[in-house]
């Protein structure tokens, strides 16, 4: 090989290292799905725009404060926030101030506020309205659905992994396994093979396992090797929300088809904890049909006068799962 051969080959292997380095740089801004993004217009009472007005997003829950100024169409956009509930105020000299509160935002929402109009006034007055619950978004066509922490601590739950939850959400289904025809998980049991993606759950149609992808705080946790189970265990008590994303979201996203987008819970502005104990027995469930039958049977069947070994009565009280638990912020 010759010395100009030699260099050509040479700075080739350095360009691709260097696309290689620039790439892995970039990756973390590609992980769209766990945040979010809020924009919205600034104008006077008459609709005109307004440009150079300060607009400022709060989260309501740490306290933390982002700011920028609309440009010459009086546009504004606040990308990568974290989920949850936000106050977004707009600022203009020879204006009133006007201040929007509880803007609530999942992972993924590409979320607009209709426009902020600012009355002609003074900066120190400020007008605050509260958001309207948006049910159906009107800023794309993606589709999906969203359990919040109220929802996740509100519905009842046989065990303590939060992925069995997704199956109150439309469109989920349980996927028949073998000869059981039924899940293959066991939610008696907290570990990682119990995750319900991949064990029984099925979205949007996708194949049973391989086409629905699990992300907690951007981090795939599918297991790789069959995608039957997970790597983490998804504990509700810590959980802040979980998206599903099902169609027709971005091309920022670059998971899918369907994509389940859980968010940790974050601190606050101030500290806080909570003590928890989950008790399940089934000595305090009722009877069902079947087992109340059986006994029923049984009874009959040592009663007789010629039943010489007597059988025993189904019991309960053997199936038991207790779960104490602290968390602190």
């Amino acid at each position: 090989m010759n010395q100009s051969n030699w260099k050509t080959q040479w700075k080739q292997w350095i360009g691709v290292a260097l696309a290689f380095a620039a790439l892995l740089a970039f990756m973390p801004a590609l992980h769209a799905q766990t945040t979010a993004t809020l924009s919205g217009t600034v104008t006077d009472a008459s609709g005109a725009v307004i440009p150079g007005a300060q607009v400022t997003v709060t989260n309501e829950a740490d306290g933390s404060v982002r700011n920028v100024t609309t440009d010459g169409s009086g546009f504004f956009s606040f990308p990568a926030l974290d989920p949850g509930s936000y106050s977004v105020k707009a600022s203009a000299k020879g204006f009133n101030a006007k201040q929007i509160t509880g803007v609530i935002l999942h992972a993924g929402d590409q979320r607009g506020v209709a426009a902020i109009a600012l009355a002609v006034g003074t900066a120190q007055q400020t007008v605050t309205v509260q958001a309207a619950t948006q049910i159906i978004p009107v800023e794309n066509g993606a589709h999906g659905a969203v359990l919040d922490y109220r929802d996740i601590q509100n519905i009842t739950m046989f065990g303590q992994d939060t992925t069995e939850l997704l199956k109150i959400l439309p469109g989920v289904v349980t996927a028949g396994h073998g000869l059981s025809n039924g899940p293959t998980t066991n939610d008696e049991f907290i570990n990682v093979d119990n995750s319900m993606i991949g064990n029984g759950l099925v979205s949007n149609g996708v194949p049973y396992r391989g086409g629905t992808l699990q992300l907690l705080d951007g981090v795939d946790i599918d297991d790789p090797g069959c995608d039957c189970g997970s790597i983490s265990i998804i504990l509700p008590e810590f959980t802040q929300e979980m998206n599903v994303q099902t169609s027709n979201y971005g091309a920022d996203a670059q998971y899918g088809p369907v994509v389940i987008n859980t968010t940790s819970r974050s601190g606050g502005s101030q500290y806080h904890g909570t003590g928890f104990f989950y008790y399940g027995n089934d000595a305090i469930d009722a009877w069902d049909w079947a087992t109340k039958h059986q006994n029923a049977l049984i009874a009959q069947h040592n009663a007789l006068p010629t039943t010489t070994f007597p059988e025993k009565l189904l019991p309960k009280g053997g199936a038991h799962r207790y779960y104490p638990g602290v968390d602190a912020g």
